[in-house]
């Protein structure tokens, strides 16, 4: 009988477990879409470098933008951009009155 309740309650374990990611604790909003931003950007440089003929070339481009993107990959903060670079230049047809 006590076998038969430890198994049960070996089996049961799903329900009594703490509820959360086995990944860490949850990104917001704004660092998800931040990490979304550097993905993109990554896959950009990849692409990028399919262009380069030489194969040493390529390859040493890629390397160094894995490196670099490794070595910023615990940083948390966001940066923001300032109100400067917020604001566009006019088009090169419009007029200011």
């Amino acid at each position: 009988m006590v076998s038969s309740v430890r198994l049960l309650s070996l089996s049961r374990g799903y329900a009594t477990r703490r509820a959360g990611s086995r990944f860490g604790p949850a990104m917001s909003l704004d660092q998800f879409l931040q990490r979304s931003k550097v993905l993109s950007l990554y896959r950009t440089i990849l692409r990028g470098t399919k262009r380069i003929a030489d194969p040493t070339t390529k390859a040493e481009s890629r390397k160094h933008a894995r490196d670099e993107f490794e070595r910023h990959r615990g940083v948390t903060d966001s940066v923001r951009p300032s109100a400067q670079q917020l604001e566009r230049p006019p088009k090169a047809g419009s007029q200011l009155n």
